[in-house]
C-alpha cells in the first residue's frame, strides 16, 4: 500500500478479507497506472542494460579473436581456447 494510503486508513482487523476494507483506502487510478508505468520502465532499462553487455561481450569477443598468438600466450590463452569463446553467442559467459 502506498505510503499516502497507509496514515489515511484504518488498520485491517485479523481474519478480515481484503476484500471489505474500506473503498476510500483502495489506490486511486493514477497511483495504479504509475505503478504499471513504473514496472514497464524498470523493465525497458533492464532489457537495454542487458542488450549492451551482450553488445559488450561481442566486441570482447572480437578483440580476443583479433590478438596474436603472442598476446595470447601472455594471458595465459591458446589459440584453441579464443576459438571456443569467439563461437558462443552473447548471452553465454
Amino acid at each position: 500500500m502506498p505510503d499516502d494510503l497507509k496514515a489515511a486508513c484504518p488498520p485491517m482487523l485479523p481474519g478480515l478479507p481484503p476484500g471489505l476494507q474500506s473503498p476510500g483506502c483502495q489506490p486511486s487510478v493514477e497511483a495504479t497506472r504509475a505503478g504499471v508505468v513504473g514496472a514497464l520502465i524498470v523493465h525497458l532499462q533492464r532489457s537495454i542494460d542487458l542488450l549492451l553487455l551482450w553488445k559488450e561481450r561481442a566486441r570482447q569477443r572480437r578483440a580476443l579473436y583479433g590478438s596474436s598468438d603472442h598476446l595470447l600466450k601472455d594471458i595465459g590463452l591458446s589459440r584453441a581456447d579464443v576459438e571456443s569463446e569467439v563461437g558462443k553467442r552473447p548471452w553465454h559467459r
